[in-house]
């Protein structure tokens, strides 16, 4: 339906689960839908309008491995 990017929090949050040993079962539509209605934190990560990830109040340290990749 979204004819955008797949925002980087979709891999981010992928990226972060598999370092928690979580199974990741949300789809990129998930993220779009919600980056496209104004939501800016997910599960700890804050993101811009676009999606990109900010800052992980949460797992700071995995954000800054996650950026440096």
């Amino acid at each position: 339906m979204f004819l955008v990017p797949t925002p980087e929090i979709y891999h981010y949050i992928a990226f972060r689960a598999k370092k928690e040993g979580q199974s990741f079962e949300l789809g990129e539509y998930f993220f779009k839908y919600r980056v496209a209605g104004g939501i800016r934190e997910f599960f700890g990560a804050r993101i811009d309008e676009t999606g990109d990830v900010l800052s992980d109040r949460k797992h700071p340290t995995w954000f800054e491995e996650f950026k440096n990749q």
